[in-house]
């Protein structure tokens, strides 16, 4: 996953948007209001600081093309890979895609882009088992994904053992129409020799795409030339002849517009007078929004900053302790506490009795998502009583009665019921529907990917972890996403700290996690009943 490269804010807020939208016309202006009063309050107590505000105004989220159908969803999507913020609030799943695949599927993207995705009121309200299905669906929607990738990869290959033109064409080439390889656009081509020449010779690219945009010149995709532009054409080496695929370059294998001399010439300008990037503010912290003080209860948000030497750290801070000198926690070193999260996570996963567990909890969500879909019942109670006219219609047609209303009332039911199967279909689709052996499946695949890799460990976070809390001894207590959904959800910090008021050095045991200590401890019924705990020490 690439970095978020939005800059944390110089309050040390992490920065973030909201995102509300009307369903249907029984909603007022008062119901949108009212979703973005609650996820401003969020964000408040949780450290984020709201950047913008998105909303769709009576806008389904139930449509397949939902991006065309939602623009300020579109733009958030949009700005979301842009790097812009680092996590979207929303108030419910359902103002953010009422599909759940749907939502597995944008929240992927999110993911991608380094974007964390925040429900507020399903915080509390659908609990545990409703974080450990969205996170297990998002495993679902990657693994397709990847899948749907290496075929396309695989298409891609073949089209490259033959050196053939493989989605945009730059400027100055062309694709040959029997072959499918680059062939030379005689037009485009002068143009782009020109750029090289008047560069190398001193010209800047802002005066070389001031000139091309005069004399009505337009890029390969349409629009007019800008400096960006200019440099980009500097830096492609195909207009020296070389194909590239994958990081590979096979030089000769496309027709050259400049020659190899002019190309080098060009890069070294471009070198000496292209100022190098500044360097951006990591960013991107992993446990945002589920770290909290075990001292005092509040939040702990990301933070970072900067030494005499001019070297950054990051860590995870108290709020009190920031803003109100009112805790005496210290900050807990970023990288340190979020590698031992993730290495107390897969050591979790290790034992098939917990993937049970997670399993049987996502079936049971589904099951109860299920039995919770008041719309969807209503539907199969219209359609039994459709069913039933229309097959009292049918036996009075066998019996001989046969009328102009009898024709045109059956003809009205079967499209009656057509239409309710429709939207059958489409309610069903909200509804979450994996096998068990389909979770296990998934569950082992997200334990054994790459730990290292930062797509893997935000899911992993997402999916396992509710909350982590921190004590200034080096304590840190998870609170998985399995166990029971009613009274988990209520595990309060004296909870906790009733829980786990123990002797380390007695109850621990040593997991593969340097430094990190975890219970020796069987779940009783006093555990469990508060949800999976994992407690751990640097002691």
């Amino acid at each position: 996953m690439k970095k978020n490269n939005s800059v944390p804010t110089e309050t040390g807020l992490i920065p973030a948007v909201a995102y509300a939208r009307f369903s249907s016309s029984n909603q007022n202006e008062a119901s949108i209001e009212q979703q973005l009063k609650d996820i401003h309050q969020y964000a408040l107590q949780h450290g984020y600081l709201i950047l913008k505000e998105y909303t769709d105004f009576a806008r389904s989220a139930f449509k397949e093309a939902t991006e065309n159908q939602r623009p300020a969803f579109r733009e958030m999507i949009d700005d979301a890979k842009k790097k812009k913020f680092q996590a979207v609030i929303v108030w419910k799943t359902d103002r953010f895609s009422r599909n759940r695949l749907d939502f597995a599927f944008y929240g992927e993207k999110l993911n991608k882009a380094g974007v964390r995705l925040i429900k507020v009121m399903e915080a509390n309200a659908e609990g545990a088992q409703g974080e450990l299905m969205d996170g297990i669906m998002s495993e679902f929607a990657s693994y397709y994904s990847r899948n749907l990738s290496e075929n396309v990869k695989r298409g891609l290959d073949d089209s490259a053992a033959k050196f053939k033109t493989m989605g945009h064409v730059p400027l100055g080439y062309k694709r040959d129409p029997e072959s499918g390889c680059y062939a030379l656009d005689p037009a485009g081509a002068d143009v782009i020799r020109r750029i090289f020449k008047e560069y190398s010779e001193g010209k800047s690219a802002v005066s070389i795409s001031t000139a091309l945009n005069a004399e009505g010149y337009l890029t390969s995709y349409g629009k007019q030339f800008n400096k960006n532009s200019i440099r980009k054409i500097i830096k492609n080496e195909r207009y020296a002849g070389v194909y590239i695929y994958k990081g590979e370059k096979y030089p000769g294998e496309i027709p050259a517009i400049v020659s190899r001399d002019t190309w080098d010439k060009a890069q070294l300008r471009l070198k000496e007078h292209h100022h190098s990037p500044r360097l951006r503010c990591e960013s991107g912290y992993l446990l945002a929004g589920k770290v909290f003080c075990g001292e005092c209860g509040s939040a702990m948000p990301g933070d970072s900053g900067k030494s005499k030497t001019g070297r950054i750290y990051y860590w995870y801070t108290c709020r009190n302790k920031k803003f109100y000198n009112s805790c005496d926690n210290p900050r807990a070193n970023k990288h340190e506490l979020e590698d031992s999260v993730i290495n107390a996570l897969l050591d979790w996963m290790k034992d098939e009795d917990n993937i049970q567990h997670a399993v049987n909890d996502v079936l049971a969500y589904q099951e109860e998502a299920l039995r919770n879909n008041t719309v969807l019942h209503s539907l199969k109670l219209q359609l039994q009583d459709s069913e039933k006219r229309l097959n009292n219609l049918l036996r009075a047609v066998e019996m001989g009665v046969i009328t102009e209303t009898t024709n045109k009332r059956i003809v009205e039911l079967e499209e009656t019921i057509r239409h309710i199967n429709s939207s059958i279909d489409k309610e069903s689709l909200c509804t979450p529907s994996l096998t068990a052996d389909q979770i296990y499946f998934l569950f082992d695949k997200m334990r054994t990917a790459d730990p290292e890799n930062n797509e893997v460990r935000q899911r992993l976070v997402n999916t396992l972890l509710r909350k982590a809390y921190v004590y200034k001894d080096g304590t840190v207590v998870l609170i998985l996403n399995t166990g029971s959904d009613s009274n988990g959800d209520k595990l309060t910090l004296d909870n906790i700290n009733n829980l786990f008021g123990l002797d380390h050095a007695e109850n621990g045991m040593k997991s593969s996690v340097s430094g990190v200590l975890l219970p020796r401890i069987q779940p009783s019924l006093k555990v469990s009943s508060f949800g999976r705990c994992l407690f751990l020490t640097s002691k």
